[in-house]
């Protein structure tokens, strides 16, 4: 695996990075998934950290997830990141 490394035109040659969904009232278990990827894994591996979650069909009618991420959630997932050490 090791450390992400880029071609010139910033393509992944290999390395590790890791997408992440963000989901509402911390559902997606990020500070586990975080903690794993800095102790167990490697500080230098990239995390995506994705916003994008939006409800659809019958998760409107499951209470947590019937929101949007709001932007205090996000913050909070990049500043554990970075308290980490990830990238």
């Amino acid at each position: 695996m090791g450390d992400l490394q880029l071609d010139g035109q910033k393509v992944a040659q290999r390395g590790l990075l890791v997408c992440h969904l963000v989901l509402p009232e911390r559902l997606a278990g990020t500070r586990e998934v975080v903690w794993f990827l800095a102790w167990e894994v490697l500080t230098d591996t990239y995390l995506n950290i994705m916003a994008q979650y939006h409800p659809y069909y019958q998760t409107y009618e499951i209470s947590p997830l019937a929101r949007l991420v709001n932007e205090s959630e996000f913050s909070e997932v990049i500043a554990l990141a970075r308290q980490q050490g990830l990238s």
